[in-house]
């Protein structure tokens, strides 16, 4: 029994079954089953399957009024009276709909991204108020290509730093203007540097800096060749949809 919103993805799943199965009996809801649901509605259609069954099945376990809240991709919050009719409801893109919108274009404008995502402003509005109050959106600054840029070479560099020396070696970091990023990390070395320059002389002198710092004992680099796969979050984020995923506590206070 299918029940989707997507016909394309359904009718290619049929097809894609009925080649595995000859014979196999695929039904259809609407199409081959009727959903048993009174409405209220000027026209159903505009309502996808899963809200309706969301709505029989509440109705049969409640058996009085409730409102059937479905926390996916979207977030839909619909009425059923106490007569089992459904009365409609409203539909809200989930927040990895969201960000996904933003990551696309990151400078669009609160205004756009309602229009785009199909709900108020004001929603919107309080939706990224709260991921930027929990850390989750943390800027909308552009990222800048470094090839583009000028500065093509980039290397990963390992450091092994003095007992006790991460404080300092932060500081002397921090001066440096190739270091993109640092972070302390486990195994053979305390800390891993994305440095970026404009040529691998350029590299060099950066490693020739950063060997001549007292807190450093030694120093590893690796250059990158090339860049196979970007920075990006939205596929992680797109997991911690389905249910069971472990959330990070503050992507989860953001969705409840």
């Amino acid at each position: 029994v299918l029940a989707t919103v997507h016909r394309d993805a359904a009718d290619r799943l049929e097809r894609a079954l009925a080649q595995a199965k000859p014979g196999f009996e695929v039904l259809r809801m609407v199409r081959d089953l009727p959903i048993d649901l009174k409405h209220a509605l000027d026209d159903a259609s505009t309502v996808g399957h899963d809200r309706l069954l969301n709505a029989v099945a509440a109705y049969s376990r409640a058996q009085q009024a409730c409102v059937v809240v479905d926390l996916g991709t979207a977030v839909t919050v619909d009425f059923v009276d106490g007569e089992g009719t459904f009365q409609g409801g409203v539909i809200a893109p989930g927040l990895s709909m969201m960000l996904a919108a933003l990551h696309e274009n990151s400078r669009i404008g609160v205004l756009e991204l309602s229009r785009t995502l199909g709900v108020a402003r004001a929603t919107v509005t309080a939706r990224l108020q709260r991921l930027e109050g929990s850390g989750v959106i943390r800027g909308y600054r552009p990222r800048i290509g470094l090839a583009a840029a000028g500065y093509g070479v980039q290397a990963f560099v390992t450091l092994e730093i003095a007992q006790g020396a991460l404080g300092d070696v932060v500081a002397v970091l921090e001066q440096i203007p190739g270091v993109l990023e640092a972070f302390a990390t486990t195994g053979a070395g305390d800390v891993l540097c994305r440095v970026a320059a404009a040529s691998h002389d350029d590299l060099q002198r950066t490693l020739i800096v950063l060997n001549q710092s007292r807190t450093v004992a030694r120093s590893t680099s690796v250059v990158v060749l090339s860049e196979l796969v970007e920075f990006r979050a939205m596929p992680l984020l797109d997991t911690a949809e389905s249910e069971g995923t472990p959330k990070a506590p503050a992507y989860r206070r953001t969705r409840e």
